[in-house]
């Protein structure tokens, strides 16, 4: 799969190689590596998946286990996240995704269009709530900002006295939204506190003057595969270094893996190419040794010897790092 374009302005890329791209701080993912950042969000999709361990038979001891476990990986990634952003924009702003978030918003144009895995783009119903008016609800699917205020001319209208006539603006970004003040007279409360600027996630609360907006996710970067149930990236992770069998399906598929690498997206890296593929190599490696220790003896690197050992272990559940693999 090579990369294409949207009308939104990102580039669809497989999932092995944003993953690439983001961990070698690359420009086109910048902002994947920003929202990687967020903590409340990387914190709901790790019990997301150990729910969905549980639901495919997991000792919910182990699902636990590994849900720990998948944190203080996070932890480690985003130390990794914060050392390659200071590399490529040469800005000291450390783990704060929001003081990340709003350097974006200042100078992201200046950045090669952003890229995404091929995940569902995440969608977002909006309930509207206002004093003396119905409670509504708005779906925010096609676009990629929303205006909100007073002002007829804004995207979503609010009939309410205390919101300025231009308030705040919705952005869709990558697999997340947010949320940002423009100098209303009241301000943005998010989930209670005031704020210039937020990542959202399900469930969220936006006040403003008087008027809720009440965030509610339709499709997600958890989205399942037709094949394997997703989970988080570090979720993953955990279970590979478990050597789970739930990994090792998505493993085999994983030998397989030669993300193609465009000249344009290389060379915008210091030593992109090697740089990336070292990536797809590394996580090739991982794979086979993980395989090997499920499988008690080694098949070597040959890819239809590992499906024939998968054929007679056809009962193994599975588990994919969202996106990864496409069917």
């Amino acid at each position: 799969m090579r990369a294409f374009e949207l009308d939104d302005g990102l580039r669809i890329v497989p999932g092995l190689l944003a993953s690439a791209l983001c961990e070698s701080g690359h420009p086109a993912a910048l902002l994947l590596c920003i929202e990687a950042l967020d903590e409340r969000t990387a914190r709901a999709e790790r019990r997301h998946s150990a729910k969905r361990l549980a639901m495919l038979g997991m000792d919910q001891g182990e699902a636990e286990d590994v849900e720990r476990e998948a944190h203080a990986r996070w932890l480690q990634r985003v130390e990794q996240l914060a050392n390659v952003l200071f590399r490529t924009t040469h800005e000291n702003l450390g783990k704060d995704a929001q003081a990340w978030l709003s350097w974006w918003f200042e100078v992201g144009e200046r950045f090669p269009l952003q890229i995404m895995p091929p995940t569902p783009r995440v969608q977002a119903r909006l309930e509207v709530h206002e004093t003396d008016r119905p409670q509504r609800h708005l779906d925010l699917v096609e676009g990629e900002s929303w205006s909100v205020g007073r002002a007829s001319e804004t995207d979503i209208v609010l009939d309410d006295l205390s919101a300025s006539r231009i308030h705040a603006r919705l952005y869709r970004l990558v697999t997340r939204f947010a949320v940002r003040d423009l100098g209303s007279r009241q301000g943005v409360r998010h989930q209670g506190a005031r704020t210039e600027l937020a990542l959202l996630q399900p469930g969220d609360v936006i006040e403003l003057g008087r008027a809720r907006l009440s965030l509610t996710e339709l499709t997600s970067i958890g989205s399942a595969s037709p094949r394997y149930p997703a989970v988080d990236y570090d979720t993953f992770s955990a279970l590979v270094g478990r050597r789970s069998p739930l990994a090792a399906p998505a493993l085999v598929d994983l030998l397989s893996a030669r993300p193609e690498v465009e000249p344009e997206l290389a060379g915008q890296l210091p030593e992109g190419g090697e740089r990336l593929a070292g990536f797809a190599k590394a996580w090739r490696q991982r794979a086979l040794d993980a395989l090997i220790a499920m499988a008690g003896s080694d098949l070597g690197p040959s890819l239809s010897s590992w499906r024939r050992w998968l054929a007679k272990n056809n009962h193994l559940r599975s588990v994919m790092p969202s996106g990864w693999i496409a069917d």
